[in-house]
């Protein structure tokens, strides 16, 4: 596994990578998807991509209206 940053800073890496790709369009979209694609599991392991999207879903739904999660 080739680690070159922190494990708390791949998780960040994750979350700032997938919430400036929910803002973007389609193509953006799919280029977020690639770059994690590609960094799992060589810079990115299996709990750091899970932790990250954990704290993304936990982040939407402290955000999210209450109507989204009746």
């Amino acid at each position: 596994m080739h680690k070159h940053v922190s494990p708390e800073s791949a998780v960040l890496c994750l979350l700032q990578a997938v919430q400036i790709g929910m803002d973007r369009k389609d193509r953006e979209r799919e280029l977020v998807s690639a770059l994690l694609s590609n960094l799992y599991p060589t810079s990115i392991s299996q709990e750091e991509m899970a932790k990250g999207f954990t704290r993304l879903l936990l982040f939407t739904e402290v955000k999210a209206p209450a109507c989204l999660f009746e």
